[in-house]
């Protein structure tokens, strides 16, 4: 039985719906009837059935408990998550977060992704608006979202992730794998950090402006090497030496007829200015500790960049004495499907749909 719907988005609808023999809550994602829609449902479905090997709870990721049919709609029913951290935060009037609940946050997202790994998938669209707040108390407690768009590393790249947080070798258009999501979360949590979105760039010149503006040229071999890189940067031969500078905005309206407009809320020189803009009761110490932990999430390099296993490792993560929901030497017994707590009713999907209708 519908209560109330939640959202609404490309793909369909969100409900919040409740079981009338059992009363439980849940929420049902519903698929517009539409060819391109419906595959994307099913790629969904089939990743769901994926991750179904690992025990939500330990990997902070929704649970999913089974899918129906309603005429030509796929309908998919999940726990309930009513609030985003996108949502949270604008609750708060876009404050920044304190450090306990930044520290929360990335040490739950770096476990999801450290599980994810196990799987050889990549979530491909981290945000704040796929990660969903399940208790408010300290520290916070989080679970990834949308599977959606999620791949497996040995399929071709097919989608790098929503537009403000993809990483600097999707603009460039060179091959990305898994650590796509890791820069995807630093720069999530460093909205979080400041209050206000880091790169809303409306264009691939824009966000790679942005990039440059804060963090400095991407390495040269990456821009040797970028397919994409003569649309932003201009290539010099000096002493038999590539240098590489950023196009103006004007170049580039010439060149596309982009017309650069500066969207940021905050333009900052470099990633330690970040530290001025958190929380005011964050010590300096947790200040550079937050940063020196973002700069690796978000190194240009992604070969460079820090992986799921060392982020729980970092003295930013490992200060505060949280318990850590993964060990390396456990993730094994963590991917076995006995792991997981089956939620999935007894009854035939066909009953179940009848219920839920």
């Amino acid at each position: 039985m519908v209560q109330e719907f939640l959202g609404e988005g490309n793909f369909g609808k969100v409900a919040k719906c409740r079981h009338k023999v059992t009363h439980q809550d849940v929420a049902i994602k519903i698929s517009k009837n539409k060819p391109s829609i419906i595959r994307e449902t099913k790629k969904e479905l089939a990743n769901l059935e994926l991750l179904r090997a690992l025990d939500p709870e330990r990997a902070n990721i929704v649970r999913w408990y089974d899918a129906f049919t309603h005429g030509d709609l796929i309908c998919l029913k999940f726990e309930l998550l009513v609030q985003s951290l996108h949502d949270y935060v604008d609750e708060l009037n876009y404050d920044p977060l304190p450090v306990s609940d930044l520290r929360a946050v990335v040490q739950q997202m770096a476990t999801a992704l450290l599980h994810l790994q196990t799987l050889g998938v990549i979530h491909c669209d981290i945000k704040p608006q796929n990660i969903m707040v399940v208790d408010h108390n300290q520290p916070l407690k989080v679970k990834l979202i949308d599977f959606g768009l999620a791949q497996q590393i040995s399929e071709p790249p097919s989608f790098a992730g929503t537009f403000w947080y993809q990483a600097p070798e999707v603009h460039l258009g060179l091959a990305y794998v898994e650590e796509i999501d890791m820069w995807a979360l630093g720069v999530s949590v460093a909205e979080l950090a400041i209050g206000t979105a880091l790169y809303p760039g409306e264009h691939p010149y824009d966000m790679i402006k942005f990039i440059v503006e804060t963090q400095g040229l991407p390495p040269d071999h990456l821009l040797r090497l970028g397919p994409h890189t003569n649309h932003c940067f201009e290539r010099q031969r000096i002493n038999g030496q590539d240098t590489w500078t950023l196009k103006t905005p004007a170049m580039v309206k010439t060149e596309t007829g982009h017309k650069f407009s500066d969207t940021r809320q905050v333009v900052l020189t470099c990633l330690e200015d970040i530290m001025e803009m958190m929380d005011t009761n964050t010590t300096e110490k947790e200040g550079r500790e937050f940063v020196d932990l973002l700069k690796h999430m978000m190194n240009l390099d992604s070969e460079q960049r820090i992986r799921p296993a060392d982020v729980l490792k970092h003295p930013f993560i490992e200060e505060d004495g949280l318990e850590k929901d993964v060990q390396e030497d456990s993730l094994e017994k963590d991917v076995q499907k006995d792991s997981l707590e089956k939620d999935v009713e007894e009854d035939s999907l066909e009953k179940d749909r009848k219920l839920w209708t």
